[in-house]
């Protein structure tokens, strides 16, 4: 065989690898969906697919000030409000 003909065939290889990696990752990502959904045994029902992330976001929606939800996380924990329910 010829370098160039291993060479393909170390790609395809590396591809087939690639492609087995992705596959189980796929796997993985699907049974912790389940799990955080509630389905038993972490298992999607039968026929659930996956929908692509270009076809449900709405591009024209801002993203919120980062520094606006930070000041309203602060302003609101439990411990900030608890204080100034005592003073009033």
């Amino acid at each position: 065989m010829n370098s160039t003909v291993l060479s393909f065939q170390v790609q395809v290889n590396s591809s087939e690898a690639t492609l087995i990696d992705a596959e189980k990752e796929f796997k993985i990502a699907r049974t912790g969906l389940a799990a955080l959904m509630g389905y038993e045994n972490a298992l999607l029902p039968e026929g659930t697919g996956l929908s692509s992330l270009e076809s449900g976001i709405d591009k024209t929606v801002a993203l919120p000030d980062l520094h606006e939800l930070v000041d309203l996380a602060l302003n609101n924990r439990p411990g900030r409000i608890l204080s100034n329910r005592l003073f009033i």
